[in-house]
């Protein structure tokens, strides 16, 4: 069987699988058993709710993805705040989580608002689907990371067309990263649709 892809959470997922990519190299080729999630939600909406990555990828270090497809090689770049809250909130809850070593969330859940909880969004639930959702992805990353906090890398990738896109826009999408403090990472491709390959990992 061969799964033809085409667009950003394509792109994503062919960079995050292929050894060769700019991606893979940057985030899990120095890993033994790195772990990935492809575009986790933590709910959409009011509340305690923050939205969804492009991906979490765990390697040596911990990668927070935000994607833009750019085919073109037109369009500004600009990351919202809805996307720098997102990065933002999530390394709150790790901070506490890898601080805590909680058993379960309902222990996390009465540390962390004993202690004082400092977010910009309200602390999820004990028992809603988005506390369930943070539990697993954060325990997951403790046993990765044995219990140490890891250095967190907010990144931004951009995937774009070398022969569309012009030095300047390039310099363009620098600009937006440092703004927002995230590290650029350009990820060129070539054709408009392509194979998505079964993940393999050469670590």
């Amino acid at each position: 069987m061969k799964i033809w892809g085409y667009g950003e959470d394509a792109l994503t997922l062919w960079a995050i699988t292929t050894p060769a990519s700019a991606l893979y190299q940057a985030t899990v080729a120095d890993a033994t058993e790195p772990q990935v999630f492809y575009r986790p939600s933590f709910g959409r909406g009011q509340g305690a709710c923050f939205g969804e990555f492009d991906a979490i990828v765990a390697g040596a270090r911990l990668h927070l993805i935000e994607a833009k497809w750019r085919p073109n090689g037109k369009a500004d770049i600009e990351l919202e705040d809805e996307q720098r809250r997102r990065h933002a909130v999530f390394t709150d809850y790790l901070k506490c989580w890898f601080e805590l070593r909680p058993s379960s969330w309902k222990e996390f859940d009465a540390a962390v608002r004993s202690k004082g909880w400092r977010s910009d969004k309200p602390l999820a639930e004990a028992g809603t689907t988005l506390a369930r959702s943070l539990e697993h992805v954060l325990r997951t990353l403790s046993a990765h990371f044995r219990g140490t906090m890891p250095e967190v890398v907010n990144q931004l990738v951009v995937f774009y067309q070398e022969d569309k896109t012009p030095p300047r826009k390039q310099a363009q999408w620098q600009a937006a990263a440092n703004t927002a403090n995230f590290a650029l990472l350009l990820q060129p491709y070539s054709d408009t649709y392509f194979t998505l390959h079964p993940p393999t990992h050469a670590g």
